[in-house]
């Protein structure tokens, strides 16, 4: 029997790992993936996207989704890089756009989001077929609750242990809702996991079981 695989469900680094997701980025990464990826127009890219390149990116965001990319992201809304309304209104527009793309192709979606859950959380349930994974959470478990009735999983990082809060959500988090990441971090998955654990009293091996089984869950998976 194979063991349990480690779960990174979000990393900007590169892997051929199966048990990997890589993020691609349209408009700034170059070739895609080896392994499978998710594939989004990043809320920062936005601010580059003019008209005279809009048809460009769609094409391209098209382009990206091959059978190896198994979601849609990371994709979203970020205000603290912008006080700019037309360009929170165009992030907006572009989020909602490749939420309708993954509700189409029947994929889940990576989340984006800093300081904007309140214009996020009606969007997502606006679609309740398309399952969002927040990537990166760090928040209370008030907010962890008011993603997880929206349909979501919660994705834990590196940062996870640096906040109290976020400590407190992961022990309330149900672990069905749980994944975790490395995302640009230089830490091995690994120890995401075993920070987890430190955290909650369970096991990195019960916890590599939990995700895995998540995971199967989410991607639909034997």
């Amino acid at each position: 029997m194979q063991p349990t695989p480690y779960i990174d469900i979000h990393t900007h680094r590169r892997s051929n790992d199966p048990y990997v997701i890589d993020a691609y980025a349209v408009g700034s990464d170059g070739s895609l993936p080896a392994g499978p990826y998710s594939a989004g127009i990043h809320p920062w890219e936005v601010q580059r996207i003019t008209p005279d390149n809009t048809s460009r990116y769609r094409q391209d965001l098209l382009d990206a989704l091959t059978p190896r990319c198994i979601a849609v992201g990371e994709i979203g809304l970020d205000y603290a890089v912008t006080g700019d309304s037309v360009l929170r209104t165009a992030q907006r527009h572009w989020f909602e756009q490749q939420m309708e793309l993954a509700a189409d192709r029947s994929l889940p979606v990576i989340i984006h989001c800093v300081r904007t859950y309140n214009d996020l959380i009606p969007i997502l349930r606006h679609y309740p077929h398309v399952t969002p994974v927040i990537h990166g959470f760090t928040g209370s478990p008030e907010l962890a609750e008011r993603l997880l009735q929206a349909g979501g999983y919660l994705s834990f990082g590196h940062r996870t242990a640096a906040s109290p809060k976020t400590r407190q959500a992961l022990a309330a988090v149900p672990v069905d809702r749980v994944f975790f990441e490395t995302d640009e971090s230089p830490l091995p998955i690994a120890a995401t996991y075993a920070t987890a654990a430190a955290i909650t009293g369970k096991t990195v091996a019960e916890w590599k079981e939990t995700v895995y089984d998540n995971y199967r869950r989410l991607f639909k998976t034997p």
